[in-house]
C-alpha cells in the first residue's frame, strides 16, 4: 500500500489459500475517499509485475475515475 499523504509504503501479506467448491461474491461498504487500485502478478519464476495503478474516488453513491488529460 502507498500513502496518499506521504511517500510511505506498507506491505500487507495474507496467508496462502486454495479455492474450491461454489464461490459467493460478497460486497462491503467502502468509505468516501480516494483510492488507488493495481494488480500485482507473481509468476512461477518468483518475479512479480505491478500494473499501472488507477486512481478512483467514492463520494456517496458515486464512483468515478481520475483521468490525466
Amino acid at each position: 500500500a502507498y500513502s496518499l499523504d506521504s511517500e510511505d509504503e506498507f506491505t500487507y501479506e495474507g496467508s496462502e489459500f486454495t479455492v474450491s467448491g461454489d464461490l459467493n461474491i460478497n460486497y462491503d461498504f467502502m468509505e468516501d475517499g480516494d483510492y488507488l487500485y493495481a494488480f500485482c502478478i507473481d509468476d512461477i519464476y518468483g518475479d512479480y509485475y505491478l500494473a499501472e495503478p488507477v486512481t478512483f474516488y467514492i463520494e456517496g453513491d458515486e464512483i468515478g475515475f481520475y483521468t490525466e488529460d
